[in-house]
């Protein structure tokens, strides 16, 4: 019969020779592409990674053979993709193989917060020579376009939206928020109709508005009970501020990454450039008082894509309408005829739990 002591002596031998193993296991790896090349020596687990990073599998290999080396971007979503008993062990190797990087990423600097002189120089072009009829769209296309660049500029997957106030209602009173422009790197490169959203009190461009200052949220997984937030498919973390003139109000800026903690103080700055050269966009009539908007909640993504479905047959429906009461509309005044109506029946509709 082994005695407590002879016990103690075979656990810490064991525990002693355990460890020797997994240090002669770690030191086999002299490199951060020798310890990816072995995980995914697992089909399953190579597919899990290039799924999570947004790259093909192939591409993974060729940082492994070192024929092509990641962007910052993608070294940053790689180590987060990385199982956690090995991540250690491999930001230690990134740290050591790229310090650069490592410099970079504990600053959180990953993006440059100066726009571009020359950027400047195209917004005051467009406000000066762009037709009355044609302004709010080309600019809010120029502002987004350097946006989306510089943001995201290794196309990690995020989309900007400005987000707009709705009309106030018979009682003075801003209900709602309308995506009004939206531009994306994949997954959202091809979500032309993601702009009509409707968003509400309970999205981060409603906190933003409602708080009066910018809000990030950095991880969809982590929620917020006082920043409470209706993610959708796709979306990790946020980052939104107002478009504001003086103490009035006609919307926000709103990105979103499929990264989580993907936002830093970079980001933010940026945010807040873009933001205030997006109010050149907007009418003087467009900016409301803080007290006369009151959002409401409103039905998430895919409670309102019914409504956007006949969309362009509701507008000429509501030509029709008025033609028949001797009354003329211009294409602009039905869109927001119509975009009312369905903002109306959007108020209106029970709401669905997440």
């Amino acid at each position: 019969m082994i005695d407590i002591h002879e016990m103690e002596y075979y656990n810490i031998g064991y525990i002693f020779y355990f460890m020797q193993y997994i240090m002669t296991r770690d030191s086999q790896y002299t490199s951060w592409h020798d310890l990816l090349g072995q995980l995914i020596e697992n089909t399953q687990m190579k597919q899990s990674i290039a799924q999570a990073v947004h790259v093909k599998p192939v591409t993974l290999q060729r940082w492994v053979s070192q024929q092509s080396t990641p962007r910052n971007t993608n070294m940053r979503a790689l180590q987060q993709a990385i199982p956690s008993n090995y991540r250690q062990l491999f930001q230690q190797l990134v740290a050591r193989d790229m310090p650069a990087f490592a410099q970079q990423q504990e600053q959180g600097s990953i993006v440059d917060t100066e726009l571009p002189s020359q950027f400047y120089t195209q917004v005051l072009n467009a406000y000066t020579h762009t037709p009355t009829a044609l302004y709010p769209q080309a600019l809010c296309d120029l502002i987004l376009q350097q946006a989306i660049a510089q943001m995201d500029p290794e196309r990690m997957g995020m989309i900007i939206s400005i987000v707009q106030c709705m009309p106030p209602r018979q009682d003075q009173k801003v209900r709602s928020l309308r995506e009004i422009y939206s531009i994306g790197t994949p997954p959202w490169e091809n979500e032309d109709d993601h702009h009509h959203m409707f968003l509400g009190a309970d999205s981060l461009a409603g906190s933003v508005i409602i708080g009066h200052r910018p809000v990030q949220s950095a991880n969809k997984q982590t929620p917020n009970p006082i920043l409470p937030v209706k993610w959708e498919e796709h979306e990790q973390s946020a980052i939104a501020h107002r478009i504001a003139h003086q103490t009035h109000i006609a919307g926000c800026l709103l990105a979103v990454s499929i990264h989580p903690h993907f936002f830093t103080d970079a980001h933010e700055k940026l945010m807040a450039q873009y933001a205030n050269i997006t109010a050149l966009a907007f009418e003087p009539e467009q900016f409301f008082a803080h007290q006369n908007i009151a959002l409401f909640p409103m039905p998430n993504y895919e409670q309102q894509k019914p409504f956007f479905l006949d969309f362009q047959r509701r507008i000429t429906a509501k030509f029709r309408t008025e033609r028949q009461h001797n009354r003329l509309l211009t294409f602009h005044q039905a869109q927001e005829s119509v975009w009312m109506d369905i903002e109306t029946s959007l108020l209106q509709q029970p709401l669905t739990q997440p």
